[in-house]
């Protein structure tokens, strides 16, 4: 079994690009490392960022593709993890704990119009097996409560962190879930603003000024629409928090 597990890993990271393992050395009499376990998904909590381009059809099982924002599409044919899919991207950058998890199914099937109840069993058999491809990334349920603003607010008000990265050259802003923000200098400029002291109109000030003396002039409306899309959009990484 352990043999199966080690391929599979590889192919894996074969599969994925992996360029980076890390390892854990440990004394000849320690236990060995041991394959996941579909019985403990119960123990953990879960989050994704994917979105389908079809009609989603949740009654059935029938094969759908799901994408992420770097364009890693993903097969999924279970009913039932469908519908979690659909559940965890609705709360992202949140996670949903296990137990969480299964009511949310069962509020997006209602949404859909299926009804019926959740098999367990079939349902952690298809779970395990987007876990495994990383489709469904893992974290622990205490991970659940992270302080994120659900929208940009009266008064935006990005997290230190987040605005220390802006205003540094050549760093990488990374969302709560570690995925790097793709920004552009106005942007990036915007969110060191973004401490929760101004609200849209004052930033809306500033973009304007910032982007006069570069030479770009923008409508009210035009500038409107860039602030509020930059605003969801670190909304949707977790870079916001409430004031």
């Amino acid at each position: 079994m352990a043999e199966r597990w080690l391929d599979a890993e590889s192919a894996l990271d074969d599969a994925l690009g992996t360029r980076f393992r890390r390892a854990i050395i440990a004394r000849a009499d320690a236990p060995c490392a041991q394959p996941p376990r579909e019985d403990a998904l119960s123990e953990l909590a879960f989050y994704a960022d994917l979105s389908c381009d079809e009609e989603l059809d949740l009654e059935h099982d029938s094969e759908q593709s799901f994408i992420n924002p770097t364009g890693n599409t993903f097969a999924v044919t279970d009913a039932l993890a469908k519908a979690a899919l659909i559940a965890l991207s609705s709360s992202y950058p949140r996670a949903l704990s296990y137990p969480d998890l299964i009511p949310a199914i069962h509020a997006v099937r209602h949404e859909f119009g299926v009804a019926g109840e959740v098999d367990a069993a079939r349902f952690n058999h298809a779970w395990f097996s987007l876990v495994s491809t990383h489709s469904v990334m893992l974290t622990l349920p205490e991970q659940t409560a992270l302080e994120a603003a659900d929208e940009p607010g009266s008064h935006p008000h990005a997290h230190a962190l987040a605005r220390l990265q802006a205003a540094t050259p050549g760093w990488v802003v990374s969302g709560i879930r570690h995925v790097a923000i793709d920004l552009d200098a106005a942007a990036r400029a915007m969110l060191q603003w973004m401490d929760g002291s101004r609200d849209q109109a004052a930033l809306g000030e500033a973009m304007r000024a910032y982007l006069a003396e570069a030479g770009i002039e923008l409508s009210p409306e035009q500038l409107a629409q860039r602030i509020d899309h930059q605003l969801w959009q670190l909304v949707r990484q977790g870079a916001c928090i409430n004031s």
